[in-house]
């Protein structure tokens, strides 16, 4: 039986979301295909300033209390998830999407508005499938009219291009990709009227209510439930509404059900009188089940609105005429006089049409087998791979972007995949940080402190070691290269080399590759350089008799945005990212003694906009493969801190050791405190690649365009949103507080 892996919206507790998942699945299990849905959740799901203030909305809150009706629906929704859906295994990053291709025949994307502009999410465009021949899109939907984002259009385009079995859920869609890559996409339905009435009728629990409107409605407003109560009162019938925020529980003279699961949902429409509704998915379930209905424009007609898949399906089925349009007397006459003789029979046509395609891209894409041919899409420059191959055959180049990133001579590969075993991004076993210990440390030498970005933890580590007989190998900044380099240092008198922040990616080549001739050392790097030096030491069976630090990481930008801050400079001597001088907590960027006010670098390294693609999709912001992660202890807890504080987290028994012997011999202060203050103080979840990535990339690589061009384009109007931000958080607190 062929493998299908199906990438949809199933997180959300939304009837309409959930149910397509359901019916997809369902319809593929029917054609005896082998389906997951892909674990997998939408990044664009961030909580900003105000939903922060909205969480904090009173009558939520009393209501929520009262009755933990929310709740309760959240519960069975994941209760329907539990039952009814199969999954993949949980997908956090790129590279545990990339994974699949060798578990899956083929891969289909759809349906929902899973192709919205504004929620824009590269990962539902099937882009990190290998095999172009093996991408299906069944049904999505891009729910707006147009795409009005240049930036965000232009990678769609590209996007869909790849996609060899194309089609969408309503005509607009099909003009929107007509106009943006000039191609063809087939009109099929919604996975959910892929199942006919008899299916869904046997999917139905059993009710007691009779006689009664059905009201399901995504956004509140008066006149909707007014419509109802007035068709009520002419009907003879109660009124029912199936709830979606706790404020629906207010609403009088209505009876607000409780406890509706996606069976409930279905059950309630199957048995009702008449559904109205603004919801695509109660219209489409009504006409499928035959219900008589009355749909209400969710959106105004704007560039915004939503409302074309609505259109859609009632021009296709020839029922434009249950729009609602403020003509109650026509309704009145006609509400409940529907016949369903017509959509009945453009509903089978339209059912065969789109099983046919669905089925026979199947049929071809299970069978096409192209595989990906490299170690890894997401490279992240260690070197670790040039280092376990046998045969030499792999270099760590800097690219046009301005990233480290392997090359291999296929004519002297072997195919032996040590890079692979090595590779922290094809393979890893990480501790979470969830539960380990966390410290507050600095040292309790000032010159040390003095020198330090942070506490000291890295240099005192790494100066008691040294005084063991322990290679320290460490990033320090070249200024003959300008670039980060990893260096072995082996006396006192060169430590300060490796002491303070560099801001970026370090070239590693030299020094990783004396590691085999090592018999011990410390090891200091980011994680992902970290989790590949484990995976090679393992292998090698000699990980004990090495110390590995990996350091609290956001991400690495491209030396093409250093090269143009710099350029100005004719002889760089020194270079501190972190200059103590104005405080711990600013990061001032000294450059020859001077320092450098308003760093254009520093900007876009604290926005995060142009980091290396691997940093997006980063697999250890949460986990280590180290003995101690170390950091700034950024957060209230230190605010009036000045000179540093290291955030210390000890992963193993060897990092507990090294912690207590520091200790004991008095060269730093240590506390014990929360694993929680990691959560709240640093980043734990991976930025969302920015839109204009590809175009930034580009700008960058041109010899013609300067620093303060591009930093006005891409920088200001990002730092000045973030400033207000800032300001309106902090007065929203001081009110709360209040």
């Amino acid at each position: 039986m062929k493998k299908v892996g199906v990438i949809t919206w199933f997180s959300y507790d939304n009837y309409g979301s959930i149910l397509q998942a359901y019916a997809l699945q369902k319809t593929l299990k029917n054609h005896n295909y082998q389906s997951d849905l892909i674990n997998y959740y939408p990044r664009n799901i961030r909580v900003n300033l105000f939903n922060r203030i909205k969480n904090f909305s009173l009558i939520d809150r009393l209501i929520s209390k009262k009755e933990n009706n929310i709740q309760n629906i959240k519960n069975i929704f994941e209760e329907f998830r539990k039952d009814e859906f199969t999954f993949s295994s949980y997908c956090r990053t790129l590279t545990d999407l990339y994974k699949l291709n060798d578990e899956y025949d083929s891969f289909i994307c759809g349906s929902d508005q899973i192709w919205a502009p504004t929620l824009f999410d590269e990962r539902y465009f099937l882009d990190f499938v290998y095999d172009d021949n093996k991408k299906i899109s069944y049904a999505p939907s891009f729910g707006l009219p147009n795409i009005e984002n240049e930036m965000v259009k232009k990678k769609i385009s590209k996007l869909i291009s790849n996609i060899k079995y194309l089609s969408v859920r309503e005509m607009n869609g099909q003009k929107i990709i007509n106009d943006i890559c000039n191609k063809k996409a087939k009109l099929v339905l919604d996975p959910t009227l892929l199942l006919n009435k008899e299916e869904w009728e046997s999917f139905c629990v059993d009710i007691k209510e009779k006689d009664y409107i059905l009201c399901y409605f995504l956004t509140r407003n008066k006149s909707k439930i007014k419509l109802a109560k007035k068709m009520a009162k002419k009907f003879n019938k109660k009124v029912l509404l199936i709830p979606i925020n706790n404020k629906d529980y207010l609403e009088k003279n209505v009876k607000v059900l409780k406890k509706i699961g996606p069976k409930e949902f279905v059950s309630y429409i199957k048995n009702a009188s008449l559904v109205i509704t603004d919801s695509y998915h109660g219209s489409i379930f009504s006409l499928n089940l035959n219900i008589p209905f009355i749909v209400i424009k969710r959106f105004k007609d704007n560039a915004l609105s939503q409302n074309s898949r609505i259109y859609s399906i009632l021009k296709l089925m020839n029922l434009e005429n249950r729009l609602y349009n403020d003509n109650i007397e026509y309704f009145y006459e006609n509400a409940l006089n529907i016949s369903f003789n017509g959509s009945n029979k453009i509903l089978l046509r339209e059912r065969e049409n789109s099983l046919t395609f669905l089925l026979d891209s199947l049929k071809e894409s299970c069978y096409s087998d192209e595989k990906y041919n490299g170690i890894t899409p997401l490279c992240t420059g260690c070197g670790v791979c040039s280092l376990s191959c046998p045969k030499k055959c792999i270099s760590i180049k800097l690219n046009k972007d301005g990233f480290y990133n392997y090359e291999i001579d296929k004519k002297k590969c072997i195919n032996c995949n040590l890079c692979k075993k090595v590779c922290g991004q094809c393979s890893r076993e990480s501790i979470e940080l969830k539960n380990l210990e966390l410290y507050s440390c600095y040292s309790l030498d000032d010159n040390v402190l003095k020198k330090s970005s942070s506490g000291g933890m890295a240099y005192e580590i790494a100066n008691y070691y040294l005084k063991k007989g322990y290679k320290i190998i460490g990033v320090t900044y070249d200024t003959q290269e300008n670039i980060a380099k990893h260096i072995i240092v082996d006396n006192e008198r060169d430590l300060y080399k490796l002491s303070g922040s560099k801001y970026l990616q370090s070239y590693t080549i030299d020094a990783f590759n004396e590691i085999s001739k090592l018999d011990k050392a410390v090891i200091i790097g980011t994680p992902c350089q970290i989790a590949s030096i484990d995976n090679y030491l393992k292998l090698k069976k000699r990980r004990n008799n090495f110390i590995l630090v990996d350091l609290i990481c956001h991400g690495v930008p491209s030396y093409n945005i250093w090269k143009k801050c710099i350029n100005k400079f004719d002889n760089i001597k020194d270079v501190k990212f972190r200059n103590k001088t104005q405080g711990w907590k600013k990061k001032t960027l000294t450059i020859n003694g001077k320092i450098i006010k308003n760093s254009k670098f520093m900007d876009f390294f604290s926005l995060g906009n142009l980091y290396n693609k691997s940093c997006y999709e980063c697999n250890y912001r949460v986990s280590t493969c180290a003995d101690i992660r170390l950091g700034d202890y950024w957060g209230e807890k230190f605010k009036k801190n000045t000179t540093g504080v290291s955030m210390t987290i000890i992963a193993t028994q060897k990092g507990k050791y090294i912690l207590n012997e520091l200790k004991k011999n008095k060269r730093i202060f240590v506390e014990k405190q929360s694993i929680e203050d990691y959560n709240r103080n640093q980043q734990t979840v991976n930025s969302i690649i920015p839109v204009n990535y590809e175009f930034m990339l580009e700008d960058f690589n041109d010899d013609n365009t300067i620093i303060d061009e591009l930093h006005k384009k891409y920088c200001k109007r990002q730092l000045r949103k973030n400033k207000i931000k800032e300001i309106l958080w902090k007065v929203y607190i001081k009110i709360r507080r209040k």
